[in-house]
């Protein structure tokens, strides 16, 4: 299944120093309410050894495979702990094959009800989890008058 691609923008997910819990709630994203997402990537320190947001170390792969993301749309839940793993598009260092981005179907998502939620604790802090978004803007009809 193809999707026209319009725009993009990272999501930055901070791991402060010493983070010993085991669920982040992501950050408000304003700039990416009232869009159509089309589908949704998280990289590792092998695609993306800094973020390109702030320059911070990215989440290891180690930590990454033992953590799960929830997306929500108001209060109603879209996925239920959808796996790093399958939201990580580069398989590994030694093997150069690329999954396919993980699609949405247009979800409308409430950012600052989506949690990281790890299964353990991150042995690396601080990191930055950077999700990928691809998305289309809502097309708004005006009505006639």
């Amino acid at each position: 299944m193809n999707f026209d691609i319009t725009k993009y923008q990272p999501v930055e997910i901070p791991i402060p120093s010493g983070f010993t819990g085991t669920e982040i709630t992501f950050p408000n994203q304003p700039s990416l309410y009232n869009k159509k997402i089309k589908a949704i990537e998280v990289y590792s320190e092998i695609s993306m050894p800094k973020s390109p947001l702030t320059f911070t170390d990215t989440l290891p792969y180690s930590d990454g495979v033992n953590s799960f993301l929830e997306f929500f749309d108001g209060n109603n839940q879209k996925v239920n702990r959808v796996p790093y793993a399958v939201l990580n598009r580069v398989n590994d260092q030694t093997n150069g094959f690329v999954f396919e981005v993980y699609k949405c179907n247009d979800w409308l998502i409430s950012w600052d009800k989506c949690k990281l939620i790890f299964s353990t604790p991150p042995a690396t802090t601080p990191a930055v989890l950077t999700v990928g978004v691809y998305y289309e803007d809502l097309e708004f009809t005006r009505p006639l008058r």
